[in-house]
């Protein structure tokens, strides 16, 4: 009877191995099937690899070692492989993300210093006057634009700063402006760090210089002036190139060209004491400049 129980146990042991191992091998099968039918079926993957040198790649992970390397299908169907080294963080994709990377959204920062070369004819209208001298005005200029993505290659803000024009003797004094502007950036597809795009300004400088000027005539007649440059509109367009350096990090560069019409209120006073007669004799007015500057800035976005 024992003899007859241990028969029929191994031949139900020999007949259930194959069915169990079987069952394992579909299972792990069906698994695999899964993956890759899902992997087809969502366009950008399931997980989202972030590198160091900002680039970002969607696919599905098919290899995970946390200290050697990470292996990833595209939705092309390329393997890629990345040391963990390289890796700043992995994720599982969401809606969210791409609400974000599709649709915009998310706050950017300009900053950017720049110089300003005064190029062609400067105009000075005053009156029914119109004076027409070499623009020989040159600038620096600081700039802080605070602003969001609008959509993966254009980001909208508005900016604020600082700007100094050294004078010419011959012409008008040293003066200094605080740029309040619209900025708007567009930028090429690119599948490298570097990007090529647009940018484009438009504002009003308001200003800050008073400038007093007195000339003795002789025979006790004394001519003053003062000009109050009061600022006026300007507008900014410019060539830029992006390299970014981070996922958060970019470094910028533009060239382009500023025009700008300043108004200045003038008040001249011719007074005299002649043979003990004081006379004062007061005009006042108003004056614009129309200048254009080659611009030439560099700064980072974060």
């Amino acid at each position: 009877m024992k003899k007859k129980f241990v028969q029929v146990f191994l031949i139900v042991l020999i007949c259930t191995g194959p069915i169990q191992s079987s069952a394992q091998y579909t299972g792990a099968t069906a698994v695999g099937i899964y993956n890759l039918a899902h992997h087809k079926k969502n366009k950008h993957g399931e997980d989202v690899v972030y590198l160091k040198n900002g680039s970002v790649i969607h696919g599905t992970i098919v290899e995970l070692e946390p200290d050697k390397n990470v292996r990833i299908v595209t939705s092309d169907n390329s393997i890629l492989i990345f040391k963990m080294n390289e890796v700043e963080k992995i994720t599982k994709d969401t809606p969210d993300y791409h609400k974000e990377s599709k649709g915009g959204g998310g706050y950017v920062n300009n900053f950017d210093v720049g110089y300003l070369l005064g190029i062609g004819d400067g105009t000075l209208s005053y009156q029914s006057n119109i004076t027409t001298q070499k623009n020989a005005y040159h600038g620096i200029s600081v700039r802080d634009v605070n602003g969001f993505h609008a959509s993966n290659s254009i980001d909208v803000g508005l900016g604020l700063g600082y700007e100094y024009f050294t004078g010419d003797t011959n012409y008008l004094p040293a003066t200094e402006y605080i740029p309040i502007f619209f900025d708007m950036r567009g930028y090429f597809e690119s599948n490298t760090n570097t990007s090529a795009g647009f940018i484009f300004d438009i504002g009003y400088d308001i200003g800050l210089t008073t400038k007093y000027m007195g000339v003795n005539l002789g025979y006790g007649t004394i001519a003053d002036a003062t000009l109050k440059f009061k600022g006026g509109a300007f507008f900014n367009p410019a060539f830029c190139i992006r390299f970014k350096s981070s996922s958060k990090l970019s470094y910028c560069l533009n060239l382009g060209y500023e025009y700008t019409v300043n108004s200045i209120d003038v008040k001249e006073t011719l007074s005299s004491n002649l043979f003990g007669y004081y006379q004062t004799y007061t005009v006042e007015g108003s004056e614009t400049l129309k200048s254009g500057f080659f611009t030439f800035r560099g700064g980072i976005e974060f």
